[in-house]
């Protein structure tokens, strides 16, 4: 979630935007603290704006004097999501269900009592393609509010708001689980968080390379890639 980044002091060890990049390398968290992220970038700035104008819309709040056309209608978007229900906006939740250093702060989440489902939604301004299924995201995201909230949860839905992503499955994608299914995705998540902060963890290629900060510097994808290359040059 970004909406209220700005008023964040402090971040988590472990934020949720990154468990994917976890669940595929528990090495990725030590070295990536050594290449911090520029907030200054112009992608991640227009991220931010976006998501304030989102944040503003759904608080029936004053719209920014930044906001774009793109933004509104993403806005727009977003609030058609939640079908009528009222929800909690950028609020913290604790993950320490999934380990002491998580914490994160959702876009959206509200609970259904006539399902019992809960439901988190995640707004994308990006425009290349965020998979909804086996979100690492939003399965922490999730595990953290139910662990934290009494609610009686059969399933969980978790959303995908994303204007600009043009796919077949159009701009807004909803996965579906039962709670023994998204029990199965908990517990890896847990192992995922575990192995990520012990002493030596291991560094593994895959696709969640792509958007490490420290990709550059990884001698696992530097070999990976060396590999790769010398393969396509037998071929």
């Amino acid at each position: 979630g970004q909406f209220g980044a700005a008023g964040m002091t402090a971040h988590s060890k472990l934020p949720p935007s990154s468990a994917a990049r976890r669940v595929q390398c528990p090495g990725s968290r030590i070295i990536s603290e050594r290449y911090p992220q520029d907030e200054n970038d112009p992608k991640a700035r227009e991220g931010t704006e976006a998501h304030i104008v989102v944040a503003q819309h759904l608080r029936a709040a004053p719209t920014p004097a930044f906001a774009t056309d793109e933004m509104l209608d993403g806005a727009d978007m977003f609030f058609d999501a939640l079908r009528g229900h009222i929800p909690h906006i950028e609020e913290r939740v604790d993950c320490s269900s999934i380990h002491p250093d998580c914490w994160g702060t959702p876009d959206a989440w509200y609970f259904d009592p006539e399902r019992k489902y809960l439901h988190v939604l995640d707004y994308k301004f990006g425009k290349r393609h965020v998979e909804v299924f086996e979100n690492w995201q939003l399965i922490e995201y999730a595990a953290g509010i139910i662990a934290n909230f009494p609610l009686e949860v059969f399933g969980v839905s978790l959303t995908i708001v994303q204007p600009r992503s043009y796919h077949k499955d159009g701009p807004v994608r909803t996965w579906d689980l039962t709670r023994l299914q998204f029990e199965g995705y908990v517990q890896t998540l847990k192992l995922a968080e575990d192995l990520a902060t012990r002493d030596m963890p291991e560094c593994k290629t895959g696709p969640e390379c792509r958007d490490c900060p420290a990709r550059h510097a990884c001698p696992t994808l530097q070999s990976a890639a060396y590999s790769g290359a010398q393969l396509a040059g037998e071929s």
